[in-house]
């Protein structure tokens, strides 16, 4: 069966994948770090020493510097580098060797085996990029190396995979929808652009 045009091959879809996840979290990262600092801060000092978004940006730039904002960055960019490559290539590589995975229905299904598959793949560094990113000072790991021996030694191989079972029941079921609802709405747009041309 001969390709379609628009049908890349895998290295090119990890190449898109990669390009497109680590793009777009340059941009959020500052966002990321908020949701973490606000999500920790009462364990870590016992009350809110953020109350809100704005003060929270003042209060850290003024004592942590601007590049505070990309804090834990470096492990982030390092798990979605490859998380975006390995989901949306599996994704789109599923998708080709099965026809009927392009029906909305069935995008359930490939969204969720290829979301599990990156989410497993990259978790260690998930954790190590929320483990950067809740730290406040003074801080717990001085580098991804430092922090990658301080939980091995702690905690052992499970450390790395610490609340992995929450992550899958959020981010499958969340995926799965997404790309369901990408492939029904890119569907729908098709077909009624087709119609108003003919």
């Amino acid at each position: 069966m001969k390709k379609s045009s628009q049908t890349l091959s895998p290295a090119r879809d990890l190449l898109c994948g990669a390009v497109a996840g680590t793009t777009a979290r340059l941009f959020v990262a500052p966002l990321d770090m908020l949701k973490i600092r606000f999500q920790v801060q009462s364990e870590t000092k016992g009350l809110y020493q953020y109350r809100y978004i704005t003060s929270a940006l003042r209060s850290i730039v003024s004592t942590e510097g601007v590049r505070a904002l990309w804090k834990g960055n470096v492990p982030a960019m390092l798990m979605v580098t490859p998380y975006s490559a390995l989901q949306l290539s599996a994704f789109y590589q599923l998708q080709q060797a099965n026809p009927i995975s392009k029906e909305p229905y069935a995008s359930l299904s490939v969204g969720a085996v290829s979301s599990c598959f990156a989410t497993v793949c990259t978790y260690p560094l998930d954790l190590l990029r929320t483990r950067f990113a809740a730290q406040t000072e003074p801080r717990h790991y001085d580098t991804v190396r430092h922090a990658m021996s301080v939980i091995y030694t702690k905690e052992g191989i499970r450390g790395f995979y610490a609340g992995l079972h929450p992550t899958l029941l959020s981010i499958v079921p969340y995926m799965s929808l997404q790309f369901a609802m990408y492939e029904g709405g890119k569907k729908a747009v098709v077909e009624k652009t087709l119609e108003a041309k003919a």
